[in-house]
């Protein structure tokens, strides 16, 4: 399986440019961990703990808009990853993520977050990309609804 993990990590944007070594490093950061299907993986207000890469399966995020109703924001899959913006700045989550199917995620602390930050450029880099093609799209997304 770990093989499959850094060849998954690969063809992630968010990875692509790190070494072989990193990459390695990665796939022993921690257990791979199953989710069932409408399990909630975290809550909007929960603390920021650890980021997840999707292995399999897929996952949703909403956010609350009134008391009982949410909205669904985005639908992520295998090779997409969530939670990185409450690892930033260490706020409380902004939405919740929910398995969608049964799942396999990888997560990381946020310690080892922010040590690929401080050690790879290229992963900062990358981490900017992602964080600005994701505040354009909700912003889009925003105009629309």
């Amino acid at each position: 399986m770990i093989q499959s993990i850094a060849a998954l990590l690969k063809q992630v944007p968010f990875f692509q440019d790190l070494s072989e070594d990193t990459l390695e490093e990665l796939t022993q950061i921690g257990s791979i961990q199953y989710w069932d299907a409408a399990k909630v993986v975290f809550g909007e207000a929960d603390p920021p703990d650890r980021m997840y890469l999707i292995l399999a399966g897929s996952v949703e995020i909403r956010k609350a808009v009134a008391p009982g109703k949410t909205i669904l924001l985005k639908t992520l899959g295998a090779g997409d990853f969530f939670g990185e913006m409450a690892l930033i700045d260490r706020s409380p989550r902004a939405a919740s993520a929910v398995a969608e199917t049964h799942c396999s995620l990888l997560p990381i602390s946020r310690s080892e977050f922010l040590g690929l930050v401080k050690n790879n450029p290229a992963f900062g880099v990358s981490l900017l990309k992602t964080l600005a093609d994701r505040l354009r799209f909700m912003t889009s997304h925003l105009r629309s609804a």
